[in-house]
């Protein structure tokens, strides 16, 4: 996407400053940035209904109208970017007026396409609730996109919970991941046979020669799936939040597992892995918090961001000598595991990587590792030995933070820096060697340790409690 010279870009915080149920954004901005009317804890935007946008505004990010309750918007002739999902969670959103002089998008049918009606970009879930309200039928949940369109762009049907079924024509060679999240009614996905690039068997969707599952419908009946020998490649979101399976078994020559493949699938207890896996995507795992067992392939060379976060089940977790990176959040509140073997050649232990990992209880960190990251075991409540890296250089921020276990700790000599609050907040620490190694600590490593009663070290490497 071309960048905007000198943008004035609209935020959450201009967003705030609206009042009144039908507003409009001043003109002069360029830009309305991601989650710009993201409502949350603190703030919410459920007295807008309608909002208008000035011609000076030529780009709406993706997701710039998440979790908003308003009912139309208005966009002006010069807007041509609309990012994926910017109106996916707008429930009560049922109209798009576009100027008919905006060369780029088109509103018609309750959904929002590109022009020349070759690409979906969003499909309004109010529609779809209000056709099933009046027509009191099953006509409305089946869905069949129209042959003119060439593709389907990321989120575009996301919160269509009324959705049975949907039938994707000869016409669409694109599907863009995570097109069906959140339809917690579909059931079936058909294909028609003509197509070159999609196929679709028992309702589930594949790419045309069955090499890739893009998506597992959320409401496809039974507990368990055997996925085909055919597939290599299980795509992004697949079957993110299938909250009723309880068993996927898994090809023997599968090579990828997609970002959030399996996120929220929290009735399966166990995955086993071919050693043919060599990639698993972001999120793949997250929140599978009935996981308590999965192996690790020996082909892997990293643990991705947030792969296993929120596993509250997993118990243990065996790492093969082939991964070398272990990425921020990879193992993050698995509440149960007490058990975690980190093979020799890790280089990264990312942040928050077993931050809240609560039931751990020992660690040892290969020598291959020079930095332990901020917030790295922070919260590990019932970590009580740290054995330490030969060639670490550096201790991050909040590293350790209210690990109220652990009662003495040993700095290797190679260490030179300890940020700020690695070790804040170990009520039960009683004894720290810090060595003339450390040039730089902050004060306030061991703030909020009572018990701390000696600290070793040369004086320009001494810390206060």
């Amino acid at each position: 996407m071309e960048i905007i010279k000198d943008s004035k870009i609209f935020t959450l915080h201009d967003s705030f400053k609206l009042k009144g149920s039908d507003v409009e954004i001043p003109f002069g901005f360029t830009e309305i940035s991601s989650c710009a009317f993201a409502s949350d804890e603190y703030y919410d935007f459920f007295h807008i209904k309608s909002i208008t946008l000035p011609e000076s505004v030529e780009v709406i990010q993706p997701n710039a109208f998440s979790v908003m309750c308003i009912e139309r918007i208005f966009i002006s002739k010069n807007v041509r970017f609309i990012g994926y999902g910017a109106f996916c969670s707008c429930e009560n959103l049922t109209q798009i007026i576009i100027d008919s002089e905006n060369p780029y998008y088109v509103f018609a049918d309750g959904n929002l396409y590109s022009k020349d009606f070759s690409v979906l970009h969003t499909c309004l879930p109010k529609k779809q609730l209000k056709c099933c309200s009046e027509q009191n039928s099953c006509s409305c949940k089946e869905l069949t996109i129209p042959d003119h369109v060439r593709v389907i762009e990321c989120d575009a049907f996301s919160n269509c919970k009324k959705l049975v079924k949907i039938t994707i024509p000869e016409s669409v060679s694109e599907i863009r991941h995570k097109a069906f999240l959140a339809c917690w009614d579909l059931q079936n996905i058909c294909v028609d046979s003509n197509n070159e690039s999609y196929a679709s068997l028992d309702g589930v969707l594949f790419s045309k020669d069955m090499s890739i599952l893009h998506t597992y419908p959320h409401a496809q009946k039974g507990s368990s799936y055997d996925i085909p020998e055919s597939v290599k490649t299980i795509g992004d979101g697949a079957f993110y939040s299938c909250s009723d399976l309880t068993s996927v078994k898994m090809p023997d020559k599968l090579e990828k597992i997609g970002e959030s493949a399996f996120a929220r699938c929290t009735g399966i207890e166990s995955f086993s892995l071919p050693d043919s896996t060599q990639e698993i995507g972001d999120w793949a795992f997250y929140y599978c918090t009935g996981l308590s067992e999965i192996n690790i392939p020996c082909g892997m060379t990293k643990l991705a961001h947030s792969v296993f976060s929120h596993c509250k089940g997993l118990k243990s977790i065996i790492i093969p000598d082939s991964v070398k990176l272990i990425d921020d959040y990879a193992l993050c509140k698995c509440e149960s595991l007490t058990l975690v073997t980190l093979p020799e050649g890790v280089t990264r232990l990312g942040a928050w990587a077993f931050n809240s990992c609560i039931n751990l209880e020992e660690i040892s960190i290969p020598d291959s590792v020079t930095e332990i990251e901020n917030h790295t075991f922070g919260f590990c409540l019932n970590l009580r030995k740290i054995n330490f890296p030969k060639n670490l250089a550096s201790i991050g921020q909040s590293a350790f933070h209210w690990c109220k276990k652990i009662t003495d700790i040993i700095i290797p000599e190679t260490v030179t820096a300890i940020e700020w609050g690695a070790f804040i907040d170990c009520e039960n620490l009683q004894y720290a060697i810090i060595p003339d190694s450390v040039t730089e600590i902050d004060e306030s490593v061991f703030r909020g340790c009572p018990k701390l009663t000696q600290i070793r070290g040369s004086e320009s490497a001494s810390a206060e409690a």
